[in-house]
């Protein structure tokens, strides 16, 4: 009985220890519901900065382009090459003379745009040339001498001078200085002087009145009075360009192309014969007639271009250059003297005033070049001064008359006064000092 009562407490032992695992198996868990299927999506690619499937890649930020203003300004001096506006008056008379625009400003400026990538340069520039002062040397020539009256003029060689004028620092003077000559005398009548016949001032003994032969007596009339001391001369041009550079650190070339349009304006003062029936009377003294005043304007344009060499040192901050340019323009002319008069005499045997004014306009095609080397330096904020010294010559740029046509009898004053013209050369030389920044 005792043995059965053990085994009874074992099983009752045994089934509570494995009752809670029973139970668990035969009650099974619920099962949880199902979640909905997922929406389908497009397959995601990586984006361009290769970010991985499904981030969001930084958009790019573009650096902005750089200020690329250009601009530069110069001033310095500069000196005209002389004019040489002698004129003859019909075949007996000439006059000499000689412009000199000496007194001169010069100024430069530029504004223009840099391309990035290295695509070049877009610049206007300006060069200006303005007049402050001149000096005029005239002498008056005539085949004439003091003979006496009633006797004709000998035969001349060479025509003698009988004024000089003269304008500078603002003061006219003008000297006339009579000449004489006495020919030889024929004394066996053969037409010519021999030997042993006197010859007097005919040192030559060829009939004929030759330079130096003449006798000169003191000046017998002086005039000094005061007169304008500017010309008001201005030239300049200006140059739409488009350019580039090339070459290595040492050494860079630069090329220029582009159109220029050119003006010219101011006045040029001569000296010519106004008169030429009374012996060492009619040139322009400044006191009864006046110097002759030539208005001028000149205007045109057309192709330029340049080329400019480079050579630079210390670490490209100092540089030496050395350009040439060239331009092909159309030039259009315009010159007047305003009313003038010349002198006749009238069949009493008086002084007549003929009314006068020269004129012409014209159309010519010619060249411009130019020279200019120097000295630049760079700082590094972009900074550049520069130390240069050019030559331009405005080649035709001029227009004076070369020989004028006035009347001789008061029966020819109806024909009036004409001029054959020539062009001129207007050619500068000049310093500047510049300044020039590059944004």
């Amino acid at each position: 009985m005792k043995s059965k009562r053990s085994y009874v407490v074992a099983v009752l032992l045994a089934a509570l220890a494995l009752g809670p695992s029973a139970v668990a198996q035969d009650d099974p868990a619920p099962t949880p519901p199902a979640e909905p299927p997922a929406t389908p999506t497009k397959p995601v690619t990586p984006d361009a900065a290769g970010a991985p499937p499904g981030d969001t890649a930084a958009p790019v930020k573009k650096e902005p382009a750089p200020f690329a203003l250009y601009v530069e300004a110069g001033y310095g001096s500069a000196s005209a090459k002389e004019l040489n506006l002698s004129m003859s008056t019909l075949s007996t008379h000439a006059a000499e003379s000689t412009l000199v625009l000496d007194d001169n400003t010069y100024s430069r400026a530029a504004v223009g745009w840099r391309l990035d990538d290295n695509r070049g340069d877009f610049r206007l520039v300006f060069n200006g040339y303005s007049e402050k002062g001149y000096t005029l040397e005239s002498t008056g020539f005539a085949a004439q001498v003091q003979v006496p009256a009633g006797t004709s003029q000998p035969g001349f060689q060479d025509q003698l001078p009988w004024w000089e004028l003269s304008i500078e620092n603002g003061t006219l003077t003008s000297i006339r200085t009579p000449r004489t000559w006495t020919p030889g005398v024929d004394v066996n009548g053969n037409g010519m002087i021999d030997e042993n016949e006197p010859a007097n001032s005919d040192a030559n003994r060829n009939g004929f009145v030759d330079l130096g032969e003449e006798t000169v007596l003191p000046p017998n009339l002086e005039i000094v009075r005061p007169i304008s001391d500017n010309l008001e001369n201005r030239a300049q041009n200006w140059d739409l360009l488009y350019g580039n550079s090339w070459g290595p650190r040492r050494f860079r070339g630069r090329w220029w192309a582009g159109l220029r349009y050119f003006q010219y304006e101011g006045n040029a003062l001569a000296g010519a014969w106004l008169s030429t029936f009374k012996t060492g009377y009619g040139f322009t003294d400044g006191e009864f007639l006046h110097v002759l005043n030539f208005s001028q304007k000149t205007t045109g344009g057309g192709p330029t271009g340049s080329l400019e060499a480079q050579f630079r040192f210390f670490r490209e901050r100092l540089s030496l250059f050395a350009m040439g340019q060239a331009a092909f323009v159309l030039l259009s002319y315009e010159t007047d003297t305003g009313p003038f008069f010349t002198i006749v005499e009238d069949d009493t045997g008086a002084d007549l005033s003929v009314p006068a004014r020269l004129n012409e306009t014209l159309d010519k095609s010619t060249w411009q070049t130019g020279i200019e080397g120097g000295v630049r330096y760079r700082f590094d904020n972009g900074l550049e001064l520069e130390l240069a010294y050019n030559v331009t010559g405005y080649l035709d740029a001029v227009l004076a008359p070369t020989s004028i046509r006035i009347p001789e009898t008061s029966s020819e004053a109806r024909f009036g006064t004409s001029a054959i013209y020539r062009t001129q050369d207007y050619v500068l030389d000049a310093w500047r000092a510049g300044i020039s920044f590059q944004f």
